[in-house]
């Protein structure tokens, strides 16, 4: 006897069917599609991170990774002089780890990373 009979397969046609939904793999996939979705000129962007107008004015030369990995690399990005204003100002208490993440185009947890490399924890730096 045979598993799908042919009464089985016109019982299983009145059934309806769900599509399968493509989904990202990862929580860091969805963070990153995210993030490619957002394209906007650099004074935009620096008015979606809820900047003063202070603010604006001083992290106005800040280049997101994004933008800058259309010319430069990677490794470099964390070497140019306005990431390490970047950190400088998280360490002297004048920017918030979470504004200056958006401020880069980069996680939290990988700016987190970065800065302990170099300053230690935030709340125990190095001495």
């Amino acid at each position: 006897m045979s598993l799908l009979s042919p009464t089985s397969i016109s019982d299983t046609s009145s059934h309806k069917v769900i599509p399968k939904v493509e989904r990202a793999d990862t929580p860091n996939d969805l963070a990153e599609e995210e993030d490619e979705n957002i394209l906007c000129s650099p004074a935009e962007h620096l008015q979606s991170i809820f900047l003063t107008d202070e603010e604006r004015k001083q992290w106005n030369d800040v280049i997101r990774m994004n933008d800058y990995l259309t010319k430069g690399r990677r490794p470099q990005f964390w070497e140019e002089p306005f990431t390490k204003r970047v950190l400088d100002a998280i360490k002297n208490k004048n920017l918030e780890m979470k504004k200056a993440a958006k401020l880069l185009g980069v996680s939290y947890g990988t700016l987190y990373g970065r800065y302990r490399e170099t300053y230690g924890c935030l709340k125990h730096p190095y001495r």
